[in-house]
């Protein structure tokens, strides 16, 4: 009987509500006939982002006992309004699935007829339900507009693993062997937490050292510039940024973690060296307020332990240690506090030693030579950095913003290496022969100041910014160098002997002063204007001495020492028209850009009298570009939208591309520069699209961009076909282009199921010239090269198996316009498995298999590679805080390194050493008093 009632209610309930609005609608407008209008935008934050909340449920009801006046929904905008609305006291309350029930009051009075209640912040509801259980698949990826968001939940890691891991399972995300991370081959600058910034001169502390197991989230953020967001005005400087949400029972009370591996390579191997691995991370989180501590070191090339090393293929090229530590505090929320306040220092040190083995085949007109080269390469880093933020918006509608940042580091470096060039002839005969070591010391000094002052005047929308950049960097270096040179088809001088000492100073002092104005012309609509005006001064004085007849490095070696000084002076002026309707949004404008580049070039106590001697000096080049700018989104609802971007901008040639004097640094490749080069002028153009279904889980990401570039600065070499000398200069030509797309696919297929997609496909267009003993005429080479990113992956999730498998195929075929070269064709084919079993009583077995074929390399280096990456772990004591591993690295022995690059005029391959297999027995702790 109940269900039955329950039935017919739930039946009949919409034309119960519906009469209910009429009859309190009618009642209520005949007792006045002075009506107003109540509007309203809800919206929530998204890591500390604004954005819209549709479909939330918003009602009106009288104050003095709470019935029921109207009731309506926010559209896609989160916009709500109420019409024919008469005088009275007033509750709103708003609600959406999800959400924290809101209650604002409002007193509607005869002095107003349009009551704007501006934007309303809705907050999560984190209180679970009683006796519900829901089985579902959880999505991995979702889509939200500059958004892509990833559920830590859905990718199951292991015991120990940290936010890197992670990192190196998402499709379209990869680490070189830098440590940079780079999504859709773009670079991310700022790793934050929870919306604050965390390590922000230093990334890779936050990857490498925060543990996964405390992520709910994982967001990879096309984000305005920092100058973007305090003056409304989209400078064109888009930043990539990886937020990483911390579950909310975590955000309160301390947390640490723990990891420390000892192994060795196998006995098979040379040396037999051993391996160690420290990970420490602790941090207390309070609500707005985190304090974080690092601590690292490691010489397993930055790999972390329990993360089953490189999941991508091929290891970091060369054997790396490093050590590296640091403090981070951050407190306040952008745009929700009136102070934001962080700030991070760290240290790190790192060697690496790097053997690389390259071949190069040159294409000349009527010509082909080869190129071997071999080099012993040992690098040696110590830095210090420091960066720092203070906002502070407790004055009404004024937002004040300080961001200092330094750096100190000394980089010393040796170089062993030699090189051959051969002739294209079938006996490959010998052109010349480079056999060199050189050793250089060079401390660097890096400081920077960012002040902004932003204000929001009285008139909604209108507003002024007045920003001031400056940057210092000085540097110093000293070194040697030792060379021989033989040019075998000389009759006389064949051999050339380099012994030199040397020492660099190098000065750049950079000030920009931006200003910015918003003038509203109606709702919705604005005109921006932005001002900036930038210098650059620089100054690189280089000395080389060679022995006298003591043995001491008195004599100034002329060639090889040139100093540069330079003076550019940059100015924009842009306006532009702004627009926001219900469901586009728009920009377009034009900017202007005039500028001046003052230089000279110089030797240092060149002359007999002691003074400098010039080489070349401009005393003032001109130039004008204009170049448009705009930007269309259209919001097409339910999770759709469609994004047009266009941008044109000018960029003027180097001091260094202008030198007309001969640069013989490298005594096989001369450099010259052009005076009369023209900046070059690049058309950049997107349209993206974005599709988050909810109902079905599905999301969908879509790119494509390009780029088309007038008087693009290239190359012209001129090859001296006697003593394969290559002489280069910079010249204009236009026709060089490039476009990239991609697309991202992501569904669950079932409860336990799940496919994921990505593909990224390009054409890239680069131009060349080159001559052969200036007697040729110049031979202008086109090198199309045509790319292919295919991965595809499905994942397996129950509850003691978690399986990911995924198909990776790369392409790259370059076609070249000069009928005796041949399309150059390089590909590899390989695939992914990874599976983790939870057996009882906390033990786990994970292992990774990672196999690539490679073909279109030299034939030495078209291999194949296996990679098998095996743990067992067990965890133990009390709340299984602790885990001890064994861990298996590269069990076949078959990591590779090998890379391919590819020029207008050129093939290269390269072959490096890499980190060999190990095994490594370790031990990992966790603590935590989140939530308690």
């Amino acid at each position: 009987m109940q269900n039955t009632v329950f039935l017919y209610i739930k039946k009949y309930s919409f034309y119960l509500i519906f009469l209910l609005n009429i009859f309190s609608v009618n009642t209520y407008a005949d007792t006045d006939t002075a009506l107003k209008n109540i509007a309203g935008k809800i919206i929530t934050y998204e890591d500390n982002i604004a954005v819209p909340l549709p479909y939330a449920s918003v009602q009106l009801l009288l104050k003095s006992d709470s019935s029921f006046i109207k009731g309506t929904t926010s559209n896609d905008d989160g916009i709500f309004n109420f019409t024919s609305i008469k005088e009275n006291d007033y509750l709103i309350l708003i609600t959406s699935v999800g959400y924290q029930n809101l209650y604002q009051e409002l007193k509607v009075t005869a002095k107003k007829n349009n009551y704007d209640m501006g934007e309303t912040v809705m907050i999560e509801n984190t209180i679970t339900l009683a006796e519900a259980s829901v089985v579902a698949q959880r999505r991995e990826m979702t889509v939200k507009n500059d958004t892509v968001e990833y559920d830590a939940n859905a990718y199951r890691l292991r015991e120990n693993a940290v936010v890197e891991d992670m990192l190196k399972r998402l499709p379209g995300i990869s680490i070189d062997e830098e440590g940079k991370i780079f999504v859709n081959g773009k670079e991310v600058k700022k790793v934050m937490v929870d919306g604050k910034d965390f390590f922000r001169s230093n990334p890779n502390l936050s990857i490498k050292n925060i543990p996964a197991h405390i992520m709910e989230k994982l967001q990879v953020i096309e984000d305005k510039s920092e100058l973007s967001k305090l003056t409304g005005i989209d400078d064109g400087e888009e930043n990539l940024v990886i937020n990483i949400g911390i579950q909310k029972d975590k955000k309160r009370g301390w947390l640490s973690s723990s990891n420390m591996g000892l192994g060795r390579e196998p006995a098979s191997s040379e040396e037999n060296l051993m391996r160690y691995s420290v990970n420490s991370f602790a941090a207390r989180l309070y609500d707005e307020t985190q304090l974080g501590l690092v601590v690292n070191g490691n010489n397993i090339n930055g790999m972390t332990i329990g993360g089953s090393g490189s999941t991508t293929g091929s290891g970091k090229p060369g054997l790396n240690s490093s050590l590296s530590t640091g403090i981070n505090f951050s407190s306040g929320v952008e745009r929700k506090s009136p102070w934001v306040i962080n700030g991070d220092l760290s240290f790190g040190q790192n060697q690496s030693i790097v053997n690389r083995n390259s071949k190069r085949q040159y294409y000349l007109a009527d010509s082909t030579s080869f190129q071997s080269d071999t080099l012993t390469q040992i690098i040696h880093n110590r830095e210090i950095r420091f960066s720092g933020k203070l906002e502070n918006r407790s004055v009404k509608n004024w937002t004040f913003s300080f961001i200092p940042s330094a750096s100190y580091g000394i980089t010393t470096r040796t170089n062993d290496g030699f090189s051959v060039l051969q002739a294209g002839n079938e006996e490959r005969d010998s052109v010349n022969t480079n056999k060199y070591n050189n050793f250089s010391t060079s401390p660097e000094l890096n400081l920077r100041g960012i002040f902004t002052v932003s204000h929001q005047f009285n008139k909604k929308g209108r507003r002024l910014s007045v920003n001031l950049d400056s940057r210092y960097t000085s540097s110093t270096g000293n070194g040697e160098t030792n060379a021989r040179y033989y040019y075998f088809k000389r009759k006389n001088n064949k051999e050339v002997i380099r012994d030199q000492q040397w020492n660099t100073g190098t000065t750049n002092f950079n000030n920009r002063l931006y200003l910015s104005y918003i003038e509203p012309l109606a709702k919705k609509h604005s005109l921006q204007f932005v001002y900036w005006i930038r210098t650059d001064s620089r100054e690189n004085l280089k000395n080389n001495f060679k022995p006298d007849s003591t043995g001491e490095y008195t004599i100034l070696d002329i060639p090889y020492s040139k100093s540069v000084e330079n003076l550019t002076l940059t100015q924009q002026l842009g306006i532009s028209y702004r627009g926001v309707l219900s469901k586009v949004s728009y920009v377009f404008g034009v900017d202007f850009n005039p500028s001046r580049i003052k230089s000279r070039s110089f030797i240092q106590n060149g002359s007999s009298t002691g003074s400098d001697s010039t080489i070349t000096y401009f005393p003032g080049l001109q130039t004008y570009n204009f170049a448009p700018v705009g930007y269309l989104i259209y919001n097409m609802g339910n999770g759709k939208n469609l994004r047009f971007d266009y941008r044109g901008r000018s960029t003027s040639p180097t001091v260094a591309q202008l030198d007309p004097s001969r640069d013989e640094s490298s005594p096989t490749n001369i450099r010259i520069g052009n005076p009369d080069l023209l900046p070059k002028f690049t058309h950049w153009s997107r349209l993206r699209y974005n599709d988050n279904n909810r109902e079905s889980q599905q999301s969908i990401m879509a790119n494509i961009e390009g780029n088309y570039i007038l008087n693009d600065i290239i190359n012209f070499t001129d090859y001296d076909g006697e003593t394969g000398i290559k002489t280069t200069s910079p010249v204009n030509q236009s026709g060089s282009w490039n476009i990239t797309g991609m697309f991202m696919y992501n569904r669950p297929l079932s409860t336990y199921f799940q496919i994921n997609n990505y593909t990224q496909s390009g054409i890239r267009n680069n131009i060349g010239f080159s001559t052969v003993n200036s007697s040729t005429g110049s031979q202008k080479t086109i090198a199309t090269t045509t790319t292919l990113n295919q991965d595809l992956g499905l994942t397996f999730k129950w509850d003691i198996l978690y399986m990911m498998a995924k198909i990776k195929y790369e392409l790259s075929n370059t076609a070249y316009s000069t009928e005796n070269i041949l399309d150059k064709r390089i590909s590899s084919l390989g695939g992914f498995l990874s599976a983790q079993l939870n057996l009882p009583k906390s033990w786990s077995l994970s292992s990774e298999l990672n196999y690539r074929s490679f073909t279109g390399f030299s034939n030495e280096y078209n291999q194949q590679e296996l990679l098998w990456n095996a743990e067992i772990s067990k965890n133990f004591l009390k709340n299984n805080s602790g885990t001890i591993t064994l861990l298996f690295n590269d069990i076949l022995q078959q990591q590779l390194n090998v890379t391919q690059l590819i020029s207008s005029n050129f093939v290269e391959d390269r072959q490096f050493n890499t980190l060999k297999s190990f095994v490594m027995l370790a031990f990992s702790y966790k603590f935590n008093t989140m939530g308690k």
